[in-house]
């Protein structure tokens, strides 16, 4: 009961540009803080195929969906991807 499934990083893509994520995993424990930072990886490895935060989390939705259904669990996220040279922001959940 002292870790959970809360978390937020930003990363720097090879643009300039900025990607950052905001989840939580349901539940308590380590079960929770486990797959928050499998998704935490997942979003790592998969932004080098482009920064379009709505595919990001499909991607991601479909390598981690049938082990969190097995727990029944879910993971609620936001990723923002954030365009320093035009100021555009875009935004999936």
């Amino acid at each position: 009961r002292e870790v959970g499934g809360d978390f937020f990083d930003v990363m720097t893509l090879g643009d300039g540009s900025l990607l950052a994520i905001v989840s939580d995993a349901m539940g308590k424990g380590l079960p929770a803080a486990m797959f928050a930072m499998i998704l935490r990886s997942l979003v790592r490895a998969l932004q080098d195929h482009g920064p379009r935060p709505g595919i990001l989390l499909r991607r991601a939705n479909d390598l981690l969906y049938e082990e969190l259904s097995g727990m029944e669990m879910f993971i609620t996220a936001q990723v923002a991807h954030v365009d320093a040279r035009t100021g555009q922001v875009t935004l999936a959940s």
